[in-house]
């Protein structure tokens, strides 16, 4: 397997040919190797050099500031791209949305979700979903989160394992265990696989309802 210290020589010892899909795949590789404040040197180093960027190399980017708990450089980055012409795709949003859910920013996750929902030709995916849900459930908003879950299927998303786990969360720390149980039946007639986090949740549920 390729180390991240060999991703890193093969790139820059090609400076000529370091393009937006080369940095978008090195920055994956050194993700994949647990190196993400690498990643972001990076593509800080790819910038510098004058390697022109798009919406995917700044999503990645966005995604790697998020998960090492920055998300005011990710904030900084998606200004930078509008300051720079490129238009933020779902990924830069989705990538933005999650940062800022995974940082306690709930209020801005969700701002920052409705401009997405407002821009012509643009859906969530599934990742955005779960992070806004899980913004709107940390926030104490339980009608939105509902309504979330209700719009991905109006709109044709199809909820995994992450969406069906935070849903029932929700429900369950407010002692809503009927929901939150079909919520599970309706996982598997969905053929989606329960996981421990699941268990554990349904298991939690049912403390909080009580005999």
């Amino acid at each position: 397997a390729t180390s991240s210290l060999e991703v890193r020589r093969l790139v820059e010892g090609y400076p000529e040919h370091v393009n937006s899909f080369v940095v978008s795949a090195a920055m994956s590789q050194f993700r994949r190797f647990g190196k993400t404040k690498e990643a972001l040197r990076f593509f800080e180093a790819a910038k510098a050099r004058g390697c022109e960027q798009n919406a995917f190399t700044f999503g990645a980017a966005i995604s790697a500031s998020g998960a090492v708990g920055d998300f005011r450089k990710g904030l900084r980055l998606f200004d930078e791209m509008h300051d720079t012409g490129i238009e933020p795709n779902v990924r830069a949003y989705g990538a933005m949305i999650a940062a800022l859910e995974r940082n306690g920013q709930r209020d801005k996750a969700l701002e920052l979700f409705e401009e997405l929902r407002g821009r012509r030709g643009m859906t969530p995916d599934v990742r955005t979903y779960n992070a806004v849900i899980g913004a709107a459930e940390k926030g104490g908003h339980l009608g939105r989160a509902l309504a979330f879950f209700k719009d991905m299927e109006q709109t044709g998303v199809v909820p995994d394992v992450v969406t069906y786990n935070v849903m029932m969360s929700a429900l369950g720390k407010r002692g809503r265990l009927d929901e939150a149980l079909a919520l599970l039946a309706e996982m598997r007639r969905r053929g989606l696989e329960p996981n421990v986090v699941t268990y554990s949740t349904a298991i939690s549920a049912c403390e909080k309802k009580g005999p």
